[in-house]
């Protein structure tokens, strides 16, 4: 956002430079917030992630609420389609100069209202500010998918993350092979991590007209450890069915 040309005895304008900040901030954060709690699972088994990779990150709200709830400090999503990575840089890039802009502004502006600090202080996450507000803070956003397109270094990694995919490869009629090409979806994710790190899914394992998929059988099959694996019924804005949540070791 560019910085609007300052009119001399024009009291509104730093209010309205940050009411329109603020608009954005405030619709990411929610976002981000909504996401964290789809994560909650991770931070209750306590896993902490400085480096990870997240497949199919959408536009990227789901990433940082990922990033927070596992506490990363550097993060890569990938997804198959430009257009999305496009929109994911974008909104990254604006939600950063909008949070530095506005918390610019706080620490120098004697004519923002109180509710303003207040706003910062308490519904925008200390995670975000710390993060976002940082010069170095690393985000990518890269393309990629499972199991062909994946430009990941081997070894890299403290927590791999898909979320509602390996469910697609696997009910994907137009493959020859379906749960072959998932079993290596599952190697190319482990494949990424460091030693002694997480690989973590969270997918459909039964819906509608659908044959039952078993996960842990591959995760096993694969070398993993199993450490969590619990399914639920949902019946949300993801779909109607029974979805399973997975963390997994890797040990050799």
């Amino acid at each position: 956002m560019a910085e609007q040309e300052h009119i001399p005895g024009d009291p509104e304008q730093p209010l309205r430079q940050s009411r329109l900040e603020k608009e954005f901030v405030v619709e990411q954060v929610a976002e981000v917030v909504r996401w964290s709690k789809e994560y909650t699972w991770l931070a209750e088994l306590g896993i902490e992630a400085p480096h990870l990779a997240h497949f199919k990150c959408g536009t990227g709200e789901s990433t940082l609420g990922l990033m927070w709830a596992v506490n990363a400090d550097e993060a890569i999503g990938l997804h198959p389609d430009e257009k999305v990575l496009v929109e994911a840089r974008d909104r990254l890039l604006k939600l950063q100069w909008d949070m530095q802009g506005f918390w610019s502004r706080l620490k120098t502006s004697e004519s923002l209202p109180q509710k303003e600090f207040f706003w910062w202080n308490h519904d925008v996450p200390d995670f975000l500010k710390d993060r976002l507000l940082r010069e170095d803070f690393t985000l990518q956003f890269v393309k990629g998918s499972l199991p062909k397109e994946n430009p990941l270094p081997a070894g890299m990694y403290d927590l791999v993350f898909c979320d509602f995919v390996l469910n697609e490869i696997w009910w994907d009629r137009s493959r020859p092979d379906a749960e072959q090409d998932t079993r290596l979806a599952i190697g190319q994710m482990k494949a990424c991590l460091r030693h002694g790190g997480y690989l973590a899914a969270y997918e459909w394992v039964e819906k509608q007209f659908r044959p039952r998929l078993d996960f842990r059988l591959l995760f096993e099959q694969l070398d993993m450890d199993v450490r969590f694996a619990q399914e639920i019924r949902l019946d949300n804005w993801r779909g109607r069915g029974r979805a399973a949540g997975f963390l997994c070791k890797k040990t050799i």
